[in-house]
């Protein structure tokens, strides 16, 4: 499911998990821009939120990484 979508690039949710006291979340970030990206993490907010992660915080052109948030329930 794309989630968000522009010049530069794609969100997908690839998978939804719960627990007791938590939901994650496991996204797919395609850069579909010509240059390298940098994620910047401090920049993912929400109401819960508690953690937040990727495996790469450079994307380079044409590549993806999975960015992961998990929230309180």
């Amino acid at each position: 499911t794309v989630l968000r979508q522009d010049a530069r690039s794609t969100l997908t949710a690839r998978y939804v998990y719960d627990t007791d006291f938590h939901r994650g979340y496991v996204l797919e970030l395609r850069n579909t821009s010509e240059e390298p990206m940098r994620l910047d993490l401090s920049r993912f907010s929400g109401e819960g939120l508690d953690l937040v992660g990727a495996k790469s915080l450079v994307v380079e052109a044409g590549q993806a990484t999975s960015v992961y948030l998990v929230f309180w329930k």
